[in-house]
């Protein structure tokens, strides 16, 4: 199957990839990871430490499937994007609504992976430049605020009377190529909060959502195509905040406060496309979820498409977070699509230029 045959029937799609074991790991580089690829298959196998009534412990087999999966440094990033999310971009251009997200314990290389997409998203967006004006927005959420990266900016999240998501504070960058658009995030990047912690030595404090919004020079008017790509903060536990001072661990309840909200919304929506009874979907408990609201509506003005990325350790020690991550990306599989609202014809936001001028005189 295809990329673009992935999303023909369904609107979310996970993948999950697996870092290699590293020197930093402190293991023996000749063990095997306890993730491993299904030959010829989109599943993986997933070696599940077992605790018996005895007291016995054991490693068993359990197959999960998926849409795909990446293992160790032979699956490069290049791989990944273009076998999981690469169709994303012509939905955008298209003016949809599209979202990579990338999920996993910390130091299990989300960031590394969201960079890496992110190139090759700009590399795919440079024809489209003479046709389209291409706008860059990253928003870094911490416990306390919303910043944004390129003016440093606070940044206040909300919906205005007539139901618009507004950005109050933050300044779209418009970029004139894609070697400005990619320097542009990478500069934004290296602003983002990072801590050293037990687990990683650069870990990320704070969610970051990044935003290109793709507008057409023919229809200004309409309502741009949005890419987001989002680089969550590591989920962490209480082993894992042990030793955190008091802002560490108020960070660490943010991020898994805010997860956990995220959570919720997908749950919510997988349960609302399937139940005859309204259920509501509390995107608005987050500044996370309210800026990625689009992916959680019922009905959407336009298609939204969304990509979980999960990404997991490949260390036994490990296996508990890897169950988590594996669980909880688990709930988009069965999200239903949204249902498109038909574009009404005789608003002026849904004009060509043509129309546009025409109504204009």
């Amino acid at each position: 199957m295809t990329p673009e045959e992935l999303f023909s029937e369904q609107d979310s799609r996970i993948f999950v990839r697996c870092r290699p074991i590293i020197p930093h790991d402190n293991e023996a580089m000749g063990n095997k990871s306890i993730v491993q690829k299904v030959p010829d298959h989109r599943d993986l196998i997933l070696m599940c430490p077992k605790v018996s009534l005895s007291g016995d412990c054991s490693i068993e087999p359990s197959v999960v499937s998926l849409d795909g999966t990446f293992c160790g440094a032979e699956d490069t990033t290049e791989r990944v994007y273009f076998e999981s999310c690469s169709p994303l971009v012509n939905f955008s251009v298209d003016g949809a609504t599209t979202c990579v997200l990338c999920y996993g314990q910390t130091g299990s290389g989300k960031t590394f992976t969201t960079s890496g997409i992110f190139r090759f998203v700009t590399e795919d967006l440079a024809p489209y430049f003479n046709t389209h004006d291409i706008f860059l927005t990253v928003v870094e959420i911490q416990a306390s605020k919303n910043v944004d990266l390129l003016t440093g900016n606070e940044v206040q999240v909300f919906e205005d009377v007539s139901g618009e998501l507004k950005l109050q504070g933050s300044e779209p960058f418009e970029c004139s190529s894609a070697e400005f658009l990619h320097a542009a995030f990478e500069e934004a990047a290296s602003l983002r909060t990072t801590k050293a912690t037990d687990r990683n030595e650069t870990s990320s404090r704070s969610h970051m959502i990044t935003r290109i919004s793709i507008v057409s020079k023919e229809s200004r008017w309409a309502k741009p195509g949005d890419f987001f790509i989002v680089d969550l903060a590591g989920s962490e536990n209480t082993a894992d905040s042990a030793t955190h001072d008091k802002t560490r661990q108020v960070e660490t309840k943010f991020i898994n406060t805010s997860l956990m909200t995220l959570k919720d919304c997908i749950r919510s929506r997988a349960l609302a496309g399937t139940s005859s009874q309204h259920l509501h979907i509390p995107y608005r408990r987050s500044p996370l979820t309210l800026l990625l609201r689009d992916c959680f509506e019922i009905a959407v003005r336009r298609p939204t498409k969304t990509v979980m990325i999960a990404c997991v350790s490949p260390l036994l020690r490990d296996s508990r977070h890897t169950i988590n991550t594996l669980r909880y990306a688990s709930l988009l599989a069965v999200t239903p699509p949204a249902k498109v609202i038909a574009a009404d014809p005789d608003d002026p936001n849904n004009f060509s230029r043509e129309q546009a001028l025409d109504f204009s005189i």
